[in-house]
């Protein structure tokens, strides 16, 4: 990429990274980098190497920087996109049907109307690593976004909802 910086403008670099980079960081992102955070510091670090390349950003400068002008989502975001994509998809039964019963709301547990009836309820864990699991992980993920954009009628309108969200997230 680096070489081809020299060649092409930005646009065309941004989109090779998109095309190269970008697709093995996301593929099952979900699963492996819901760990700690030292387990998948070296990929983001690679990602952090190949986001400098695109701009013209020095080895020193804050990647918080990178991120934010090229409105690209770092790993740990990636994670929870896909994460409330996956959520997305069972709370609506869009998913296959094993993950329709997935998650259950408060409300599933007692009728009573509550501020937090309708968010997701976590499961009982007893270790430090169950948190760790998608079913654990997902739920606070969805228990933090707001209540417009887990309202979305479509899938499609839900990605573009969140992605604006943890773009947003991060200016604050």
């Amino acid at each position: 990429m680096r070489r081809l910086k020299k060649v092409f403008p930005v646009a065309v670099v941004k989109l090779l990274y998109s095309a190269i980079v970008h697709p093995y960081i996301t593929y099952g992102c979900s699963v492996w980098a819901s760990n700690f955070v030292m387990n998948y510091k070296r990929t983001q670090i690679i990602q952090n190497k190949a986001l400098r390349l695109i701009g013209e950003f020095q080895n020193c400068q804050n990647t918080a920087e990178c991120f934010r002008k090229n409105d690209i989502l770092n790993i740990g975001e990636l994670r929870d996109y896909q994460l409330a994509i996956f959520v997305f998809q069972s709370v609506n039964k869009v998913s296959p049907e094993y993950f329709h019963d997935f998650f259950k709301t408060n409300s599933f547990y007692h009728p009573y109307f509550t501020r937090n009836s309708e968010d997701l309820t976590h499961e009982r864990r007893n270790t430090t690593r169950a948190g760790f699991v998608l079913r654990n992980i997902g739920v606070s993920v969805w228990n933090d976004l707001p209540e417009l954009v887990r309202a979305a009628v479509s899938l499609a309108s839900f990605k573009r909802m969140v992605k604006f969200h943890f773009l947003k997230r991060r200016e604050v």
